[in-house]
């Protein structure tokens, strides 16, 4: 029994009150010590004490933890008195704010953004790395963190590189977590190389993406504002000023989100806790250096036996290294074949006495260096090379991408060079350089810890590999691009997404040294070619933003590289502008830039689109022929053309049409000139897109088939499918219903044949609509059943909600199953990325959901609807899908 509390008079105020409920939580609980109540929390028992002194107010955190350390699992009731005593819901006033709170005291009130989300929609979880090796001491350290996490919102962990730190933030976060109603999620900043891009980096580890025309930062506020989550980003220290104005952002207007990062210096930031994590006591018995040294080496070898003469030597060599877990780890793989005697002496028999040349380092960072140039020193000249040749990589890595990066120099025969690549690879897996990593679909791939990646890019600057090693990089991801566009239109689409998604750290960082670091214009060209092969991933499921910048990117550095390489900050800052094109003086260009957009249309539709027999330089194959052989690889005048329609139709779908139409109009004056049919099918078709999102369906019907007819001709079996999509829904909104059902079952039957998925979900949908709106709804139902059916395997997030609207209308219109109609139109509004406008911003489309909400909510009543769009909310887009799919068979409820 702990002591007991002395009596409060509960009848003096509601501070005492409180005060006074908590201590009979305690007092059930059999009064236990305090510190055995912060023990199953991991908190200082004098948070709790405190908390039920009555005092003063517990932070919310405070309580929570007392009322989980006492068992209560529903805090509902505590939650309400709490904010009423804390005057949660009264304003805060305004004023200077020299810094953030160090506890969370109450949320201001604020009007909501379209873009921020319901957390009683959200599910909670705990979503941090697992490792496969055991965590080995730490426990003062992960108490203080603890208790550091309990008194304030931002906590940092700093050291130096490989001593712990990441470990320590993953360990805490498991527990930390139980803290949060919404659970803790990590974030790798690691593989972050531009500051503009931690916004980013944050919103994907929620599952979100950029808000199209929002600032990414300013979305991730809005989008945190009614969350309680703890927060950790790991390996800050290259992003500083960046992630210092991320996190002081979002302590200012999300009051319930907790930080713990790992940086090797301080951020700066208001209100930060600093935890220094040091390495690991080389003279304890238990729970230090040896302990982690003995556990690493038995997983290497586990019949390793020590006598107390091992035992010695091996406490010396953690003295040697300063106790850092990276330099054991790394050492303790050669206890596999060598004593500890016999590893000590090779320490001592100078691999050890190579120091930081910087005299101010301190002498843990000489050692942990010493450990590396020793490592280093046993390797072969081939391991050596793939070491510091695979430090231009980050994150997980495929192995035919460190192969080809990682090949001897000089080159090889292609046979010699495999299996030499293969072995050093190998090897350096061997001395723990590189982690082999099995993903959950089998693959392996490799990862290098980041102290060890950044030792190895001093290596290839040293010998002056850098060039060669990062141009591989380039090389190596434009071709894995090239061969996904190859793949995109046909079978398999689900999976190629996924293998896209996975890999798109690697591509990102290619892009970065191809169009803003490397001054080689066939770098340059190489990289402009990828983005433009990535198109269909930023329509399908990636950032519109994203996508534009990289294009816009891709522009300004073509023209650069054309005119000799110069950098993209010699030339205007405007990016791709419409003076640095062949067809900047042309009528339709100067219409558009003088901002009337119907004569740029005019003048394109007399100079391009009335005149479909393009000037080509090449025999134009005849309709029906087989097509002309493969042309060479695209100019940069080319790759320039194919990214400005590109990112004409990504501006269609962020829901500018004005835009979209200027840059098509431009991309259909370069392709005639340079005789390219197809890219000006594609221009001709955006521009028909941007005509019928500005309600002019009969000169989007002229567009676009003139677009269909250029892709007839040249054989384009992608082109083709979106033309006779996009004529479909052209005639529809032109009153010809009869054309538009010809046209859209024409191209879904051409999907269907080529085994295409993706844009054959969009197709059906526009089919569905059409039968809704000629009074066919149970042809409708079955039309979007068809389309659902197999959607849960994509990735995708905007296609599901157009068919489960759809399905809504479907049901208001057969009055039946409304219910369940009212519940799959509040899970599409879930489903739809938070950082995107709704359904592209489609007025129409918008208009009709409004309506059916409405209709909706009239039919079922007030509480019906309700429940109905609060269970909803909940649902995973798969969940969402499955449902949908039984409701189109089986439309009840």
């Amino acid at each position: 029994m702990g002591r007991q509390e002395k009596p409060l008079d509960g009848d003096r105020e509601a501070l005492v009150e409180l005060a006074a409920a908590l201590r009979a939580l305690r007092a059930a609980q059999g009064n236990p010590p305090y510190r055995t109540l912060a023990a199953r929390v991991h908190v200082a028992p004098s948070t709790l004490s405190a908390a039920a002194s009555g005092n003063r107010l517990p932070t919310w955190v405070a309580l929570s933890a007392f009322l989980r350390a006492c068992g209560v699992t529903d805090d509902t009731e505590w939650r309400a008195r709490w904010n009423r005593l804390s005057g949660r819901d009264a304003p805060l006033a305004a004023g200077p704010n020299p810094g953030p709170p160090p506890v969370r005291r109450g949320r201001p009130v604020a009007p909501r953004t379209p873009y921020e989300r319901q957390a009683s929609g959200r599910s909670p979880g705990v979503r941090v790395p697992d490792t496969p090796t055991s965590f080995v001491g730490r426990a003062d350290d992960l108490r203080r963190v603890h208790e550091l996490l309990s008194a304030g919102r931002m906590v940092t962990l700093t050291g130096l590189g490989g001593v712990g730190k990441t470990r320590l933030a993953q360990q805490t976060a498991r527990s930390a977590a139980l803290r949060h109603r919404d659970g803790a999620r990590w974030v790798e900043l690691a593989e972050v190389s531009a500051p503009e891009s931690v916004a980013n980096q944050v919103l994907a580890a929620l599952g979100e993406v950029p808000v199209p025309g929002v600032p990414p930062l300013a979305g991730l506020v809005a989008l945190l504002r009614d969350r309680d989550l703890l927060l950790v980003l790991d390996n800050c220290e290259h992003l500083i000023p960046a992630t210092g104005r991320l996190i002081d952002a979002v302590l200012r207007g999300a009051p319930d989100i907790t930080f713990l990062t790992t940086s090797r210096h301080p951020l700066g930031v208001g209100g930060e806790c600093l935890c220094a994590v040091a390495p690991l006591p080389v003279t304890a018995d238990r729970g230090g250096a040896l302990d982690l040294l003995w556990a690493r080496a038995r997983s290497v070898r586990p019949d390793l036996r020590w006598g107390a003469a091992d035992r010695e030597s091996a406490r010396q060599i953690c003295r040697r290294l300063d106790g850092v877990p990276l330099s054991m780890e790394i050492a303790a793989r050669r206890l596999r074949f060598l004593s500890p005697a016999q590893l000590l002496e090779r320490l001592d028999s100078g691999l050890h006495d190579l120091g930081n040349a910087n005299p101010a380092a301190p002498p843990r960072h000489a050692s942990l260096r010493a450990v590396l140039d020793w490592s280093h020193r046993l390797c072969s000249p081939d391991e050596q090379w793939a070491w510091a040749a695979f430090s231009v990589f980050s994150g997980q890595v495929p192995v035919e991408a460190a192969e080809a990066v990682c090949a001897p120099v000089p080159v090889r025969a292609p046979a010699a060079s495999r299996s030499a690549v293969l072995d050093s690879l190998a090897g350096l897996v061997d001395h723990s350089i590189l982690t082999a990593v099995r993903t959950a679909d089998g693959e392996h791939r490799l990862m290098m810890p980041e102290t060890v990646r950044e030792y190895g890019r001093t290596l290839l600057d040293g010998r002056g590999g850098a060039e060669l090693a990062a141009r591989r990089h380039l090389d190596w991801w434009a071709g894995f691009a090239r061969s996904a566009r190859e793949r995109w239109h046909g079978p398999g689409q689900a999976e190629l997404i996924r293998a896209v998604r996975a890999e798109l750290a690697g591509l990102r960082r290619a892009h970065e040294y191809g169009l803003t670091e490397s001054r080689d214009p066939a770098a340059v060209r190489v990289a402009a070619g990828m983005v433009a092969d990535l198109w269909w991933h930023c329509v399908a499921v990636g950032s519109l933003d994203e996508g534009r910048r990289w294009m816009t990117r891709a522009l300004h550095r073509t023209i650069d590289a054309s005119a000799g390489g110069a950098s993209a900050a010699d030339s205007s800052a405007g990016g791709a502008s419409t003076a640095d094109s062949p067809a900047a003086d042309s009528p339709a260009v100067r219409a558009g830039r003088a901002g009337d957009i119907h004569d740029a249309v005019e003048c394109d539709d007399t100079r391009v689109c009335e005149d479909t027999r393009v000037p080509v330089t090449r025999t134009l194959p005849v309709e029906g022929t087989a097509p002309a052989p493969d042309p060479p690889a695209p100019t940069p005048a080319g790759v320039r053309t194919r990214l400005m329609w590109m990112r004409a139709y990504l501006d269609a779908m962020r829901g500018d049409a004005d835009a979209a139409l200027k840059g098509a109009v431009r991309a259909a004056g370069r392709a005639r000139r340079s005789g390219d049919p197809c890219a000006l099918g594609w221009s001709l078709l955006v521009q028909g897109l941007s005509l019928l999102m500005r309600g002019q369906p009969d000169r989007a019907v002229a567009l676009t088939e003139r677009s269909l007819g250029l892709f007839r001709t040249e054989g384009n079996a992608e082109g083709l499918q979106h033309a006779l999509s996009q004529l479909g829904t052209a005639y529809w909104q032109a009153g010809d219903a009869d054309r538009a059902r010809t046209h859209l079952t024409d191209a879904a039957a051409a999907a269907a044949r080529t085994g295409e998925e993706w844009h054959r979900g969009y197709i059906l949908w526009s089919l569905a609509l059409l039968l809704l709106a000629r009074g066919e709804p149970a042809e409708a139902r079955a039309t979007l059943a068809e389309a659902l059916t197999g959607r849960e395997r994509f990735p995708d997030r905007r296609t599901p909600v157009a068919l489960l609207d759809a399905l809504a209308q479907c049901a208001l219109a057969e009055r039946r199953g409304l219910r369940e109609a009212a519940v799959l139109l509040a899970a599409s509004a879930a489903i739809w990325p938070a950082s995107e406008a709704l359904l592209f911003g489609y007025e129409g489309l918008i208009e009709r959901r409004s309506a059916c909400r409405a209709a909706l909510r009239r039919a079922l009543g007030e509480r019906v609807f309700d429940a109905a769009v609060t269970e909803g909310a909940t649902l995973t887009p798969a969940q969402a899908v499955g449902r949908a799919v039984r409701h189109c068979l089986s439309p009840t409820g």
